[in-house]
């Protein structure tokens, strides 16, 4: 029987059911929210493992799931990457699920739908083409595709 944390008056469980109520997180993410909620490592511990094994947490899943969402909000490859690395995800889960959902057609594809926001209707200079590129690279797309869309701009 799971003892009550002192502070909520909640076992890990329930914390963690209703830390999941509005969307998915990750083991590590679970085990952050419920250290900071002061619950003992070993609750925290049978928590992550009940959570697991009624599939309540999935890093395939979440890693999927995120990826297809985060293209929705023009990221790239990097920013992924690093983005599911900090929630506790394996770098080869990322990788793999990565290699099924974006290709580099993809990722130009959307690349160029960032550039579109920045450049429309406005004249092509220098000055624009740097606010291009330093947005990509906040969006995180790789310097490679970011100096060919770059090159593209000035008409190279």
């Amino acid at each position: 029987m799971q003892k009550k944390s002192i502070n909520s008056g909640r076992t890990a469980k329930d914390e963690a059911m209703i830390f999941l109520r509005y969307r998915d997180h990750t083991a590590l993410e679970i085990s952050n929210h419920l250290k900071q909620k002061e619950y003992n490592e070993k609750e925290i511990e049978e928590c992550l493992e009940f959570l697991l094994d009624s599939h309540f947490i999935d890093d395939n899943r979440y890693c999927e799931n995120y990826l297809r969402y985060a293209l929705t909000k023009g990221k790239g490859s990097l920013r992924l990457r690093q983005e599911l690395l900090n929630k506790g995800l394996d770098d080869e889960v990322i990788r793999i699920h990565m290699e099924e959902i974006l290709d580099a057609e993809m990722e130009y594809s959307n690349a160029m739908k960032q550039v579109e926001k920045i450049v429309a209707g406005v004249k092509v200079d220098e000055k624009l083409i740097a606010k291009v590129g330093r947005r990509l690279s906040y969006l995180g797309y790789p310097t490679g595709l970011i100096y060919r869309i770059l090159n593209q701009l000035r008409g190279d």
